[in-house]
């Protein structure tokens, strides 16, 4: 009797532990009203927005069946490469270099919010809107 509630309250201390850790996992950016990305900044479990490099989620998706990435903000802008369905993207960064890298989600002339993309060589836009790509669940 004595082993069974000794692998009783073991259990359950391992299961109040395993709960708090899942508590504390941050969640990926979220789009707002409008399908967009306002921010790549990941959020706590009470949904505020963290801050630092480290949260920002840089691993997305393309979920359109085709995506345009254009040399600047903004539909008008020359059509740089195409993405297909599934494939993965990465933000990229704007800065000096070092701790100061952040990515940034630009704006166009409308307001509508893109996403700076690395290519190699070279970088290029995608609009920031959950109808064209969503966070990588798995970065």
């Amino acid at each position: 009797m004595l082993h069974r509630l000794q692998a009783i309250a073991i259990a359950t201390l391992l299961f109040n532990i395993s709960t708090i850790a899942l508590a504390q996992i941050d969640q990926n950016p979220s789009p707002d009203r409008n399908g967009n990305y306002n921010t790549i900044q990941r959020k706590d479990v009470n949904g505020k927005q963290m801050e630092g490099v480290y949260y920002e989620h840089r691993s997305w998706i393309v979920i359109a069946t085709s995506l345009n990435c254009r040399s600047a903000p903004g539909t008008q802008n020359q059509i740089v490469r195409r993405f297909a369905k599934n494939q993965l993207i990465e933000a990229a960064s704007f800065g000096r270099g070092g701790s100061d890298e952040v990515v940034v989600i630009q704006r166009d002339a409308s307001g509508k919010p893109w996403m700076r993309v690395n290519l190699k060589p070279g970088q290029c836009f995608v609009r920031a809107n959950h109808q064209y790509i969503e966070p990588n669940s798995l970065e």
